[in-house]
């Protein structure tokens, strides 16, 4: 029985080992996900916000044009 039980220790380390040869690049690549997936979102947030502003300031009126807009007659 001894002899068993002293075999089995090494396998553990041997396998614990493997495993983390995946598990460590696995979770490392899921935190680079996340990352990359919060730049995305704040950079597609932050060209909506430019845009919508852009938006209001070539159509809000101006205090020179009286109540006109400075959209085009044609528009």
């Amino acid at each position: 029985m001894q002899k068993i039980k002293r075999d089995l220790n090494g396998s553990f380390t041997v396998e614990a080992a493997l495993l983390m040869t995946v598990l460590i690049p696995l979770l490392t690549a899921l935190i680079y996900l996340g990352f990359y997936q919060h730049d995305k979102v704040w950079i597609a947030n932050k060209t909506r916000t430019e845009a919508m502003e852009a938006c209001l300031l070539y159509t809000s009126p101006s205090p020179r044009d009286g109540l006109l807009s400075r959209m085009p007659s044609s528009a």
